[in-house]
């Protein structure tokens, strides 16, 4: 492994917040919202009619008129909110210097820590979206809240990914594991160590990437077991969901396998479930120790968000994934509070309990990089600085 320190992506001076001059759109969807609503009057009183001088209101359909008003009122400003999303998305990904969501399987911190986390992504996302939170027009990406977090002592990063659209038909979780697997056992084009060099790797997974990874950690033991591995599983199907059994039309008319396999009791999860029990059972892979996570809401994305208003009982009643899916192998698994499918992997600050929870797995399983020289150096020098400053206070 080289002694050398490079992200593939320059995340300094990156401004990740909306254009500053909004006022006068503002203004503007005001002004279209009142031409709009007094255009939709005016047509209701132009189809009233006057008899004897007098009118009469009773030919206007006023129960069509007003929720037809307030439709042409809001239009402006979804336009507005799709408009500035756009922007926001278009500049974060130009900071990234590669916006290509079937670019994965890259280094994004690749060092000379002796510990590199494998973030895996879910089921129709990628190594981007999946860990990248855009609530309140923010931009912050998970691995950037671990990179500039101390307490992680700052480890390699790989973003792992397989291929998973739409249209992926006959694709199966097999074939997922097996692309991830293979990525992580080869150099890559800057001719970087491959994953596997490492003795200590954590792998993050969302959904159905924690089912990839126990496919890739059963099928490969051998490759494994004389390595520490953690696995963090975050609102995993490890038994499947019953909403993919409801959207079971919609996956048939699409020949989606990946989308058969993630219903509730498939064969494969069933026989994978048993599989990774006795591999945990038996200690196949000594150096194993993981945790689990569990959503808290039903998602409710985008232009949904008045879902997540806490008295809208529908988010409390269901969610993408049980605690009894993602919860079966490391002991109690944890409810991330407050969250739901997609936002229970998209920390907005460092305080957000599913960073700070992953933190606190990889303490208490002393899992965390040891300090290399330089941060040692770095640590001195701010240690000195604040005892400095204390001094001087």
């Amino acid at each position: 492994m080289t002694d050398t320190n490079h992200r593939e992506h320059n995340k300094e001076e990156v401004n990740h917040g909306p254009p500053k001059k909004m006022g006068h759109s503002i203004l503007l969807n005001f002004l279209f919202s009142l031409i709009l609503i007094l255009a939709s009057f005016g047509y209701a009183l132009w189809q009233t009619r006057i008899i004897d001088g007098n009118f009469h209101f009773n030919a206007v359909r006023w129960e069509f008129v007003l929720p037809f008003s307030a439709i042409l009122a809001t239009l402006p400003w979804f336009i507005l909110w799709i408009r500035r999303k756009k922007q926001t998305s278009l500049q974060y990904q130009n900071d990234l210097q590669n916006s290509n969501p079937s670019d994965n399987n890259k280094w994004y911190t690749y060092n000379n820590s002796d510990t590199v986390l494998v973030f895996i992504h879910g089921v129709l996302s990628d190594s981007r979206s999946c860990w990248l939170n855009q609530e309140r027009d923010k931009h912050v990406f998970w691995p950037d809240l671990i990179g500039a977090d101390s307490r992680f002592n700052d480890p390699a990063i790989f973003l792992a990914g397989y291929y998973t659209e739409i249209n992926s038909g006959s694709t199966t979780i097999r074939d997922c594991a097996e692309q991830v697997f293979s990525a992580l056992g080869r150099p890559d084009v800057n001719g970087h160590a491959p994953v596997l060099n490492w003795q200590r790797i954590v792998f993050v997974c969302h959904s159905m990437g924690g089912i990839v990874a126990r496919y890739l950690l059963e099928s490969n033991q051998k490759e494994f077991e004389n390595k520490e591995i953690g696995l963090v599983l975050i609102a995993s199907p490890s038994y499947g969901s019953k909403l993919a059994n409801r959207l079971s039309p919609i996956i048939r008319f699409y020949g989606h396998s990946q989308g058969k396999q993630l219903k509730w009791g498939g064969e494969l999860n069933k026989d994978l479930d048993f599989k990774f029990k006795k591999l945990i059972d038996k200690k196949s892979i000594p150096g194993l120790s993981g945790v689990e996570f569990y959503e808290n809401h039903f998602i409710a994305p985008g232009i949904l968000r008045f879902l997540k208003w806490k008295w809208i009982p529908l988010r409390t009643r269901h969610v993408v994934v049980t605690e009894e899916s993602a919860g079966r192998y490391f002991g109690a698994p944890k409810l991330i509070p407050n969250s739901d499918h997609f936002t229970s992997v998209k920390p907005d600050n460092q305080k957000h309990c599913t960073h700070e929870y992953f933190y606190d797995f990889l303490k208490n399983k002393g899992l965390l990089p040891k300090d290399r020289a330089d941060n040692i150096a770095a640590k001195h020098i701010l240690n000195t600085v604040d005892k400095n400053k204390k001094a001087s206070d």
